[in-house]
């Protein structure tokens, strides 16, 4: 009977020591990565208002236990404007700096952020140790927008020719997406010489002075795209250019 006692007690011993060293272990990794974070705003666009709100997130899916998910959120201020935002990190402890998923948004006020754990994470086309404004960079090569109009009538509509790598699914969005009649431009997958192109009917109640183009490219579905903008000047109209 002592034996027995004696060998749960070591057992005890050992799974309290584990777990000791894995909260110690995981602490280090998320003290680490909020260095990071904070640091990545130093040469972006952004600002951190406040010190930002650390939740570490249940992981799931077939992810194996090394694997840690954290969301933060903070109030931002971004070309003179302040916001709330919230970005969500998937981890591993064997490449502890290098992001494999991640997701983003942002909102006027923190209630209307997405709840937690939304977005949805999406995973990079490859873990990244480089990050700006708390954003990291997957490497996948952004689509360039090579031609488009400076200005134009809204009867004339938008024609936006883009090259991308070959095979990427490329997207192009236009906002306000009030600017433009549905449906909205169809996704294209890049052919060989990489050359994509989307004609676009623009809304002819639109009143607004300019709209931004921008061409999003993925490797698939799967992964966050990269992403490339312009702005195009609206011609006539109530308060366009003249």
């Amino acid at each position: 009977m002592l034996s027995a006692f004696a060998i749960v007690a070591v057992v005890l011993s050992t799974l309290s020591s584990a777990v000791s060293r894995w909260d110690s272990s995981t602490e280090r990794l998320r003290d680490r990565f909020l260095n990071r974070f904070v640091g990545s705003f130093a040469a972006g666009r952004t600002t951190l208002v406040a010190d930002p709100e650390i939740s570490p997130l249940d992981p799931t899916g077939f992810n194996h236990p090394g694997c840690h998910v954290y969301r933060f959120v903070a109030p931002i201020r971004r070309d003179g404007m302040d916001t709330w935002a919230a970005w969500t990190y998937e981890l591993f402890e064997d490449r502890p700096d290098a992001v494999s998923r991640f997701a983003y948004a942002a909102a006027p006020t923190k209630a209307e952020l997405p709840p937690s754990p939304g977005p949805l994470l999406e995973y990079l086309y490859e873990p990244t140790l480089d990050m700006v404004d708390g954003v990291p960079d997957d490497h996948w090569p952004r689509a360039e927008i090579v031609d488009y109009p400076l200005r134009t009538r809204l009867a004339d509509g938008l024609k936006v020719v883009a090259n991308a790598r070959w095979g990427a699914e490329c997207e192009l969005l236009v906002h306000p997406v009030n600017a433009i009649t549905p449906p909205p431009p169809a996704i294209v997958v890049a052919p060989e010489t990489g050359q994509v192109e989307w004609e676009v009917k623009l809304n002819p109640k639109y009143r607004g002075k300019s709209i931004e183009i921008e061409v999003l490219s993925r490797p698939s579905a799967l992964y966050r795209a990269s992403s490339a903008r312009r702005r195009v000047d609206i011609v006539g109209g109530k308060d366009g250019v003249q």
